[in-house]
């Protein structure tokens, strides 16, 4: 064996999966190393902010709890999220409005009578900047917090090749990288880790990589098919 070996993970070659969560093959039998490290990992930020997992709003207009799923999809303006928000609240309850202030960056839902907002259940706070504390006995809310679009701090990666792991935040702790998210929805990942740290190498003779991209809340990126690459290196000794 070389001294080092690099090898590129290109979700554009996998063989089964997503491009967020997905296996790659290599034509013979890699014999890897004793130590690996990240060189580079590249991805588009352009994994849905709103999604299955983080689109849930509940209220109750004096019929107890009702639920309205805003449409999943990427919200790249809070303008869009207000205006998504009140369409589906006039679904119940004609009265209802949904607006945003660029002044405060807040929301601020309303109705014609008193309503309670059920953050204690709603899955959207992170986003819409409310407290888990249920809001309740007055006919208009604003947001505790500023609407954050991008709730994630980071972006968590793991392949099976890399066994020892640290954590990102309190979420996840089985991860093999810590991508920071400090760029805006829309743009593109570029990352080159510090690439003195190397990790012992789970597997030193393998025929296929398994990778995935999670968010801080430990779901998988939707990233609509668009391409992740990740550069790995292994050597027999750490440098």
């Amino acid at each position: 064996m070389s001294d080092k070996i690099n090898l590129l993970l290109r979700s554009r070659d996998k063989f089964a999966g997503s491009s967020s969560n997905f296996n790659v093959s290599f034509q013979t039998n890699q014999y890897t190393g004793k130590f690996v490290r990240f060189k580079r990992v590249m991805f588009p930020l352009s994994y849905y902010n709103i999604n299955s997992s983080s689109n849930s709003l509940s209220v109750d207009i004096g019929a107890g709890t009702q639920t309205v799923s805003l449409t999943i999809g990427q919200y790249s303006l809070p303008s869009l999220l207000a205006s998504e928000i009140q369409t589906k609240l006039i679904t119940l309850d004609a009265t209802f409005l949904c607006s945003y202030s660029s002044l405060t960056s807040k929301l601020t839902i309303s109705r014609t009578g008193n309503f309670t907002i059920l953050t204690s259940i709603s899955t959207t706070n992170d986003i819409l900047g409310f407290n888990t504390i249920n809001k309740t006995g007055s006919a208009s809310y604003s947001s505790d917090n500023s609407v954050l679009l991008d709730p994630n701090t980071c972006i968590t990666v793991h392949t099976d090749l890399i066994s020892s792991t640290f954590e990102c935040t309190d979420y996840r702790s089985d991860v093999s990288l810590v991508v920071p998210i400090t760029q805006d929805l829309g743009t593109y990942i570029n990352y080159y880790p510090n690439i003195s740290e190397w990790f012992p190498s789970s597997n030193r003779n393998t025929t296929s990589v398994h990778v995935e991209l999670r968010d801080a809340y430990n779901n998988i990126l939707e990233l609509n098919g668009l391409p992740v690459d990740i550069e790995i290196e292994f050597s027999n000794v750490m440098y």
